[in-house]
């Protein structure tokens, strides 16, 4: 199974990028955005229920220098 990051995760497309990658796909989900509130509204906008292949990791983890990201097959960059 892949790994793919995605950065403002909970916004519009990265919303519907998720609720495809879910669909089409067999990858695991690492979204990157503030907060898990700001995750778990971008899931009720989309009608996401299915979250067990989701982790929410914080903009502050992604970018604090302790953090490591091996095991990333793929990054998909949203935020701005």
């Amino acid at each position: 199974m892949k790994n793919i990051l995605i950065t403002g995760v909970d916004g519009m497309i990265g919303g519907t990028l998720v609720r495809r990658i879910l669909k089409e796909t067999d990858f695991q989900i690492i979204g990157a955005t503030f907060t898990q509130e700001m995750l778990d509204n971008m899931l009720v906008r989309e009608g996401i229920t299915q979250t067990d292949r989701i982790r929410f990791l914080s903009n502050a983890e992604l970018t604090a220098p302790e953090t490591k990201l091996s095991g990333i097959d793929a990054a998909v960059h949203l935020a701005f």
